[in-house]
């Protein structure tokens, strides 16, 4: 083989290296784009998710407050009704 020819051919596989290492690049670069694009989506419905879950569990804290209240109250009025020596709800012995 001619030095010529072989510089030539050199020279073809050195273009085709580059080629390949353009198209990977240009691959990997829409790979990239790609991966980002879904890591924006993700973070997003994780921001989405946390900020649900909090309103969750402040609706969650409140319920309990009132559930908390209203037994408190129920509480306060069954003593309030049991320490009477004759409750309201009952006709005194002597009153039958």
């Amino acid at each position: 083989m001619s030095a010529p020819q072989h510089n030539a051919d050199r020279l073809d596989r050195i273009e085709q290296t580059l080629d390949n290492l353009t198209r990977a690049h240009e691959d990997a670069a829409q790979h990239l784009k790609a991966t980002n694009q879904t890591l924006d989506r993700l973070a997003e419905l994780l921001a989405r998710s946390y900020k649900q879950s909090n309103e969750r569990m402040d609706r969650i804290e409140q319920h309990l407050a009132d559930a908390a209240r209203n037994i408190a109250f129920m509480q306060a009025q069954m003593r309030g009704h049991t320490a009477q020596p004759v409750p309201p709800a009952h006709p005194a012995p002597d009153q039958e």
